[in-house]
């Protein structure tokens, strides 16, 4: 591991920070308020493990919020299993201490470390100050995955205080869209990130650091392809420049319906017209 400037005392937020929901929020504005007022520098360590599937937020996605949020420290260790067999003292020492300089740690109450999740708050208190930012009721990366698989993208916001988004690179899909009359951009995404339910959503895409109104598919498009992948296409208003091979990032604001197989071409048009006009209404 790179060893960081020895000099710099620092306090520290450890854990995963998928969502990085209100819960998060809140732990990352205590560290926050905590370097300021003992003069410590703020860091993030986000310890990733990279075999999960179902990831409310890209690598990417973590560092553009929190470096919204004002944190500008962020060092992402990867869960391998040399880091996984690290006995609790050998993190305290190597990680903490010696590459981090800790002096403080703000915590969830059930944050665990070591091999077999030996270390707990009790025994980390023991080597520093240690704050424990209780949990949000209701608010938990579980249940905004919930939420986002039932299509729920509207109280799933509400858990992350933002919009859920997604991350991905326009790519080639089968041209249909234009055909019809209605272009889409097709998003290629990390294979690991979660996608809300398939159907019909309001969404607003960022491109270019420009947003635009927009109304995104998720699916096997039954109707014409019957797709054996699922498609995410998404339709933006009032734009029409080449974005093949540039990145997208699409935020999801409220779901218009299920996804459903038409008779038709013409009545998959008709359908497609009553979604665009509700979303340009709501």
């Amino acid at each position: 591991m790179e060893v960081l400037d020895k000099k710099i005392h620092r306090v520290v937020a450890i854990g995963n920070f998928d969502g990085l929901h209100l819960g998060h929020k809140k732990l990352i504005e205590r560290l926050k308020y905590i370097a300021k007022v003992n003069n410590l520098e703020p860091l993030v360590y986000i310890i990733e493990r990279h075999y999960v599937a179902e990831r409310i937020l890209t690598k990417k996605q973590k560092v553009d919020i929190l470096k919204d949020m004002g944190i500008c420290n962020i060092y992402f260790e990867d869960f391998t299993e040399e880091f996984k067999s690290m006995r609790k003292d050998e993190f305290i020492n190597k990680v903490l201490k010696d590459k981090f300089n800790v002096e403080a740690v703000v915590s969830s109450y059930d944050f665990r470390f070591g091999k077999d999740r030996e270390g707990d708050i009790d025994y980390l208190k023991k080597f520093f100050n240690v704050e424990v930012v209780e949990k949000i009721n209701g608010i938990s990366s579980t249940n905004v995955r919930k939420l986002l698989r039932d299509g729920n993208v509207k109280e799933a916001n509400k858990l992350l205080g933002r919009e859920f988004s997604l991350l991905g690179t326009v790519v080639v899909g089968l041209k249909i869209g234009g055909t019809i009359g209605f272009r889409t951009a097709n998003m290629k995404i990390d294979n690991e990130t979660i996608l809300p339910s398939n159907g019909v959503y309001k969404t607003k895409t960022c491109y270019n650091d420009k947003i635009y109104d927009s109304i995104t598919n998720i699916g096997y498009n039954p109707t014409i392809s019957s797709l054996k992948y699922k498609s995410i296409e998404t339709n933006i208003f009032d734009f029409d420049e080449d974005i093949y091979g540039k990145d997208i990032e699409v935020y999801f604001l409220d779901k218009i319906r299920d996804e459903k197989k038409f008779k038709d071409v013409k009545e998959l048009v008709s359908q497609i017209e009553k979604d665009i006009k509700k979303v340009r209404k709501v």
